[in-house]
């Protein structure tokens, strides 16, 4: 999708700064997004990018810097620790999710369906394996039809390659409708393109 420099964007961002303990992980970071434009956030180990990640979804401030972002309720944030109760079965963990977003009528079947694990529906979730747990976290991006960001912290780990370009199908889909996306991944994507911003160690 094609979007206007001149259109304010979704997220902005100047003069950011976080740390961990007195350890400055970057400083200085200028970060825009606009509606329809995906951004991989790329960078060593340790660099910073889960942390800025956090502070896009709102849930740490950076410690310097002004940051505008939309509020956690047009988002949706899909991080290393997904947040799901691993004793639920998978399905009811995706209706509690829905529940806490204020998703009204989801269609979880048709979710687990897309992402390929409806057997796993009624199994706990801690019974999965670490693609299958990663592919229902991602149903949660067929559930909440009103977001207009997708935050995703290494999408792509433990998935397969039919799954990594399914991932990137509905990212391409997510953008071109307006939405837009910030991921990190130390994996390219096939199929994606999208802005890098390098952070460094």
């Amino acid at each position: 999708m094609e979007y206007s420099e001149a259109a304010a964007p979704l997220i902005q961002g100047s003069g950011l700064s976080i740390t961990r303990g007195i350890r400055p992980l970057f400083e200085h970071l200028d970060f825009q997004l606009h509606a329809g434009e995906a951004v991989q956030v790329c960078g060593p180990n340790g660099c910073g990018k889960t942390s800025l990640l956090e502070a896009l979804a709102g849930l740490r401030p950076p410690d310097s810097g002004v940051l505008h972002v939309p509020p956690l309720t047009d988002s949706i944030w899909i991080g290393h620790r997904h947040g799901f109760a691993p004793e639920l079965p998978a399905a009811e963990n995706l209706a509690l999710w829905c529940d806490l977003h204020g998703v009204e009528n989801p269609d979880i079947e048709a979710a687990m369906r897309y992402w390929q694990v409806p057997r796993a529906r009624r199994r706990a979730l801690g019974a999965l394996s670490a693609g299958q747990q990663q592919r229902t976290a991602l149903a949660t991006t067929e559930l909440k039809k009103d977001a207009r960001l997708w935050l995703l912290d290494e999408p792509i780990a433990a998935l397969d390659t039919e799954a990594v370009e399914r991932l990137s199908a509905r990212i391409r889909a997510f953008c071109e409708g307006g939405g837009a996306v910030v991921l990190t991944t130390h994996q390219p994507i096939q199929g994606l393109t999208p802005r890098r911003v390098e952070l460094k160690a």
